[in-house]
């Protein structure tokens, strides 16, 4: 017979395994997350372990900032590719947005989490860089940039990753909100 003793000893134990698996298995997974070197078209990757899947989307990302003068007549370059996070060319002092629209097909809830790489990673905004998405939702966020009247001309690179994390299993969506 156990006692109560005992069992709390093991349901104790027994968490702290768990816990220690969970957390071993997110560290040695976020590993996966750094940049590509020289991504030029929208990429996609699918990793697994025992407790989560992680889809990473990256996208490349570029500005050309230019000097503005006032009363000057401004080229601007404008991107309508959806899978192109570039701004093109934008006058010093300005900025641009671009839009993501994700969606959650499968019937758990998904961690999304945006990082930003490269030398545009200072100009970047995210309105939402770190949120769970319901199963069967979709959400559009604002990709920003903005560059302030002193910022130096010239291209800047960089790539936007957008990581979706699913639990393998509906009953381990509460873990979400700890990775």
């Amino acid at each position: 017979m156990i006692s109560k003793k005992q069992n709390i000893v093991l349901t104790v134990g027994i968490i702290v395994i768990v816990a220690t698996v969970i957390y071993i298995n997110t560290i040695s997974s976020f590993n996966l997350i750094k940049p590509l070197d020289g991504v030029d078209n929208m990429t996609y990757e699918k990793y697994e372990n025992a407790i989560f899947t992680y889809e990473i989307i990256r996208y490349p990302s570029h500005v050309n900032v230019t000097q503005h003068y006032f009363n000057d007549t401004i080229i601007i370059g404008i991107m309508n590719d959806p899978d192109n996070l570039g701004f093109g060319i934008v006058p010093a002092g300005s900025g641009g947005r671009r839009f993501i629209k994700i969606e959650n097909d499968d019937p758990v809830k998904a961690r999304i989490k945006t990082v930003v790489f490269g030398n545009i990673s200072e100009f970047i905004t995210i309105s939402y860089s770190d949120f769970i998405l319901d199963a069967n939702e979709s959400k559009n966020y604002a990709v920003g940039l903005q560059t302030n009247e002193n910022t130096i001309q010239g291209n800047y690179t960089g790539e936007i990753d957008l990581i979706v994390i699913k639990p393998k299993y509906k009953n381990l969506e509460p873990l979400l909100s700890v990775i």
